[in-house]
């Protein structure tokens, strides 16, 4: 008997197991795939997702993607965040400046200036005797002395102090040389301001240099700029970096009717994105406000950033705010907020956000050579149970190259299509009925088991006659 009931318990159990455990995807439940072919032997294979996966991917996680091989049999992988190797940048250094000055009337053509400088080409004076003496001078150009520095600047951080009520906002120009002799110009003119009104402020003070080969710059000062003087100006560098080139799409906004404080943007797919620039439609907008996202229409919003966005125009110069970084956000849907009264956004000025991403790369397992697919765009779909990370982490950035080949994709195809990535109609639950059907027959069994034991135990034995 006792035999009888554990065979009815173990089946009861392996039938529950069965009905309740997923059936893995097939590539016909993805929307669509890229083929890729491994022509040769390897262990770990990586490539780099491209737009369309991005496009059509239902999960933020880009959890609805698989990888098969060429029999059809799931394999293992995982995404990867491109690497970047990145030196120590030096500290900032000030660095020598010299003051060029010119005649209020003076036009500064075939002007001699007198410079000296050392034996290891250090500038140590720098001077107009036609114009030392003479009160009517302002400055003209500032001489910066790079030569002693060991890398080229990456920036130049201008400090300066004025007495402006109003403060500044203009362009400079930068020339650069190799020889004090001759100059040539690079880049183009780069705002400055100094701004400040109600409690905010706006200061450019931040040049960025174009890479070149120079020992000397001379940063020419406008007229504009005639009672702003260079207290100092500071070098800062970058350290070196190797990453793949960020991707742009603009992504227009629409001003919510009902709030009129709110531009809310579709980006159309869920992008890795690592910046963000905001471009208003119409000059000299300013507005103090939030970024907030959500992967879902459904979801939450999240604030990603706060802070005074604007778009000023001087006449003279332009000045956009700073972009915005972002570490790989995956939301689809954006809002643009505006925390204070204010800002009055109309249809037609509805600011654009120029959303800068960067693609994944995928690593998968290679299990034989052939075309493997990558299949994305389930709904429904569950993250892979198996990944490969635990390999990649036992990988040093070195030894990269020895255990992981690039593989290229060949071509993209389509599997199920768009309804791959709908909600279906809800399915009759048959599998949740059968499993209630399995377990409650299974109750009903035992009950009935019992029930006879406890009858046998219960019954009485038959009586036996003694014979004279």
């Amino acid at each position: 008997m006792k035999s009888r009931i554990c065979l009815i318990l173990l089946f009861v159990l392996f039938i529950s197991s069965a009905l309740a455990e997923d059936e893995p995807p097939v590539m016909q439940d993805f929307a669509y795939a890229l083929n890729v072919d491994v022509n040769e032997q390897g262990a770990l294979w990586e490539v780099t997702l491209p737009e369309d996966v991005y496009r059509h991917v239902v999960r933020a996680d880009l959890g609805d993607l698989r990888v098969f091989n060429q029999q059809g049999q799931l394999v293992a992988h995982a995404l990867r965040i491109p690497e970047t190797v990145q030196t120590q940048a030096r500290a900032p250094a000030d660095l020598p400046i010299f003051p060029l000055y010119q005649d209020q009337e003076d036009t500064a053509i075939g002007r001699t200036i007198n410079i000296v400088t050392d034996d290891q080409g250090r500038i140590i004076q720098a001077d107009d005797e036609a114009i030392t003496h003479q009160k009517q001078k302002r400055i003209s150009a500032y001489l910066i002395d790079i030569s002693q520095l060991e890398e080229s600047p990456y920036q130049l951080e201008l400090n300066w102090q004025h007495e402006m009520a109003e403060g500044f906002a203009t362009e400079v120009t930068l020339d650069s040389s190799q020889d004090l002799v001759h100059w040539r110009p690079f880049g183009s003119a780069v705002p400055v301001a100094d701004l400040r009104a109600n409690g905010h402020e706006l200061v450019h003070r931040i040049l960025t240099l174009p890479s070149i080969e120079a020992k000397y710059f001379r940063l020419n000062w406008p007229e504009a700029l005639s009672t702003v003087r260079l207290g100092s100006i500071t070098a800062k560098f970058a350290g070196t970096a190797s990453l793949p080139e960020k991707q742009w799409l603009t992504v227009q906004g629409t001003i919510s009717e009902n709030h009129p404080e709110n531009v809310e943007y579709d980006s159309g797919g869920n992008w890795p994105l690592v910046e963000i620039k905001i471009s208003f439609g119409k000059d000299n907008t300013v507005m103090q406000g939030a970024l907030m996202s959500r992967n879902a229409a459904t979801d939450s919003w999240r604030k990603r950033h706060s802070g005074i966005y604007y778009q000023v125009n001087t006449g003279q110069a332009t000045l956009d705010s700073d972009p915005i970084s972002l570490s790989y956000i995956n939301d689809r849907y954006w809002r643009l907020s505006a925390t204070n009264n204010e800002t009055v956004l109309a249809q037609d000025n509805a600011p654009e956000l120029l959303i800068g991403w960067m693609p994944y790369k995928l690593v998968f397992l290679a299990q034989g050579m052939g075309t493997y697919t990558i299949a994305y765009g389930g709904y429904g779909i569950k993250p892979q149970s198996k990944s490969v990370d635990h390999l990649l982490q036992k990988i040093k950035y070195g030894d990269k190259a020895e255990f992981i080949k690039m593989a290229q994709i060949k071509s993209t195809v389509t599997l199920g299509g768009e309804r791959q990535k709908m909600a279906p109609p809800s399915p009759t639950p048959w599998k949740k009925w059968l499993l209630w059907a399995v377990l409650i027959a299974g109750v009903g069994l035992m009950l009935m088991i019992v029930r006879q034991i406890y009858r046998q135990l219960n019954s009485k034995p038959p009586e036996v006659s003694e014979s004279d």
